[in-house]
């Protein structure tokens, strides 16, 4: 407490410093069991290589400014 008996309000915030971006998938598959190469839309302008490090094999990536 103060010394004049008044408590001091303390407000504690906690933000991340990163907002975090949806990625839409689109991921198909037949009543065979074939699936056909799932497709990554990025939100962005101009695709990236390395937005596709460590996706599945034959992945399909995308972008659109808005995902």
């Amino acid at each position: 407490m103060k010394p004049d008996g008044k408590r001091k309000r303390q407000i504690a915030s906690l933000t991340s410093a990163e907002r975090g971006s949806l990625i839409t998938v689109i991921a198909c598959m037949n009543a065979g069991g074939e699936f056909v190469p799932p497709t990554l839309i990025f939100p962005r302008k101009n695709m990236n290589v390395q937005l596709m490090c460590d996706t599945p094999p034959g992945a399909i990536g995308e972008v659109h400014p808005s995902g």
